[in-house]
């Protein structure tokens, strides 16, 4: 599966000045990637586990208002 970032995602990258979790890690790279990308590519990009990252993409996709979307 392939992700990106809506257009709330979006905005909100470009409000976080620091990285301080997985979830910020995750949106900050969606945002400087604009491309599709796959867990594979994140969990290799973030220096993370896939559990933790497969745990972040579930949390952002399943938001009341989700940032990132499923392609």
């Amino acid at each position: 599966m392939s992700y990106i970032l809506t257009s709330l995602g979006k905005t909100l990258a470009l409000k976080r000045t620091n990285v301080n979790d997985p979830e910020d890690a995750v949106i900050t790279y969606l945002y400087e990637h604009p491309e599709p990308t796959e867990v594979d590519e994140l969990v290799g990009e973030l220096h993370s586990s896939e559990n933790t990252i497969l745990k972040v993409v579930n949390r952002l996709l399943n938001a009341d208002s989700p940032l990132i979307k499923e392609l």
